[in-house]
């Protein structure tokens, strides 16, 4: 028997190189990209009776900036009960407080913040006197 030449030897370890760099690099765009993006999350979520407006406390835990769309008061099963637009940018760190009128309370109600690059898990509304 005799083994495979020197050249094709060479040639199929240069190809394993170029194939096994191809994908690490694929790879590595694909994580980079999903670090530049920015996420909302809710601290809280409070409706003060005496002024008739919800305060939503938010924060850009992600390290590039959001634009939220809107919010969302939700019921129990999920149906949309009030859909208010916001559209305010949140820097990487950066927290606000959102305000939303609501005069007609009926709880439980949760409250969804959603922006550009997705959504917020639902967040129970507390209500204060």
């Amino acid at each position: 028997m005799k083994a495979i030449s020197s050249i094709v030897a060479t040639a199929l370890i240069l190809v394993m190189t170029i194939v096994g760099g191809v994908l690490l690099y694929t790879y590595a765009m694909g994580y980079l990209n999903t670090l530049n993006t920015g996420r909302i999350i809710v601290h809280d979520a409070y409706y003060l009776k005496t002024a008739s407006r919800i305060y939503i406390n938010v924060e850009n835990i992600g390290v590039g900036e959001v634009e939220i769309k809107r919010v969302e008061i939700v019921d129990v099963n999920g149906n949309i009960v009030v859909n208010t637009t916001i559209n305010t940018i949140l820097q990487p760190g950066e927290s606000r407080i959102i305000q939303v009128n609501w005069t007609q309370p009926t709880l439980p109600k949760y409250i969804i913040v959603v922006y550009d690059k997705g959504s917020t898990d639902p967040v129970k509304i507390r209500v204060l006197s």
